[in-house]
């Protein structure tokens, strides 16, 4: 809270005559943002005064009022010219596409321009040429350790994140912006290939037995879950989003419920990346079975997973964390990811002879628009494409 004596924006000068002038004066952010008072002539005012820090303190305070309306139409955009400040632009403005973008979405894109601003944030955009962005791709792949892999992922994904943000300056009419974007788009990039990992029945039957023997039977449980149910880890697990209006200003969203599943172990539930309705028997796949079966008689209610150490549905950092852990225990590679679960299911299921429009409503890929009116049929289909693998694993 400011005190009396503390005179911000106070400007003082000595007039011939020895009396001194005393003013107020806007910062350069302001002045340079268009605000429209730029100095206020302190006349009557003693030097020093609590009445002089007062008016001091109310004119700095309906300047920062006026800097903190994003809602004013009028508000020019205030760009220093460099990435860093491009990134904040597409952050901060309410305009901004990011703001509409998923939860998992906006993670990605944070991490990826947290990485850009601290290798780049303070080039300016006058001085970049196409061979920088050639450079930066090349420097960016390199592995993390001399005898480590190309982190080629992580340069592809800084080349894309660059370009969506040159294409909202453009959008915006920011100088440079424009040129670099159609230099980019001159360019490619190589990606990372397409995974081929995934994780097996035997993997997952292991590293649920694993995870009991560690004391985890939570992550057992979301393991069977993913693999036979084939569901994403969000779909799940759940994540925290965040939101200024819930305590500790985040919630927890999208993640598997028990009212999800009925007294008859049905599961239904609309998945977090494509709303498309997914309808599992889940009595027809043993490592469900057993795993519901394991849990102690208590109201089933609320997020299915619970992190046994916090109470609460998991961080995904911590549940990765944790994960990896078990897998390792397990003996299941680290080039095998959890996420690899739901590929490791449905390719089980073309391997037993599935019908592949069976195996995409299984995985939930169905059209959201005819999703409902086919609830019956979808069970129909899931139900067979579950008999088909267990009866896969049992052939010699």
């Amino acid at each position: 809270m400011p005190r009396k004596g503390d005179f911000p924006g106070l400007q003082c000068s000595r007039r011939k005559d020895a009396t001194v002038a005393l003013h107020w004066v806007a910062s350069r952010v302001a002045i340079a943002a268009g605000y429209p008072v730029k100095t206020v002539r302190l006349h009557g005012y003693s030097e020093g005064s609590d009445e002089l820090s007062d008016r001091c303190q109310d004119l700095q305070a309906q300047m920062s009022a006026w800097l903190a309306d994003q809602s004013r139409a009028d508000k020019p955009i205030v760009f220093n010219g460099t990435i860093g400040g491009l990134i904040r632009l597409y952050e901060t403005l309410p305009e901004s596409p990011y703001h509409d973008k998923a939860p998992g979405t906006k993670r990605v894109y944070a991490d990826d321009m947290r990485l850009i601003g601290c290798i780049l944030g303070e080039r300016r955009l006058t001085r970049i040429t196409g061979l920088d962005f050639l450079r930066w791709y090349k420097e960016l792949r390199k592995p993390k350790t001399p005898n480590g892999s190309e982190r080629i992922r992580r340069a592809h994904g800084v080349m894309v994140m660059l370009r969506i943000l040159l294409s909202y300056g453009a959008i915006l009419g920011l100088p440079e912006t424009r040129r670099l974007r159609d230099i980019l788009s001159e360019l490619s990039f190589a990606d990372a290939a397409p995974r081929q990992q995934q994780i097996t029945f035997e993997q997952a039957s292991v590293f649920i037995d694993k995870a009991h023997e560690l004391g985890y039977p939570e992550i057992a449980l979301a393991q069977a879950l993913q693999f036979e149910g084939t569901l994403r880890q969000w779909d799940v697990i759940g994540e925290w989003v965040m939101d200024d209006a819930a305590p500790r200003r985040q919630r927890w969203a999208k993640g598997l419920l028990w009212s999800e599943i009925s007294e008859g172990s049905i599961l239904t539930k609309k998945t977090g990346k494509t709303t498309a309705e997914v309808i599992i028997d889940l009595n027809e796949y043993p490592l469900i079975v057993a795993e519901l079966d394991r849990l102690p008689t208590m109201p089933r209610i609320g997020p299915v997973i619970i992190d046994s150490k916090t109470g609460e549905p998991f961080k995904r950092r911590a549940f990765a964390g944790r994960w990896r852990e078990i897998a390792r225990a397990a003996g299941i590679p680290d080039d095998v990811w959890n996420r690899d679960s739901r590929a490791g299911g449905v390719t089980e299921g073309g391997d037993a002879g599935a019908d592949l429009e069976d195996l995409r409503q299984h995985a939930g890929h169905a059209d959201t628009r005819t999703t409902q009116r086919y609830n019956r049929r979808a069970l129909a289909k899931t139900k067979r494409v579950a008999r088909l693998r267990v009866e896969h694993r049992n052939k010699p």
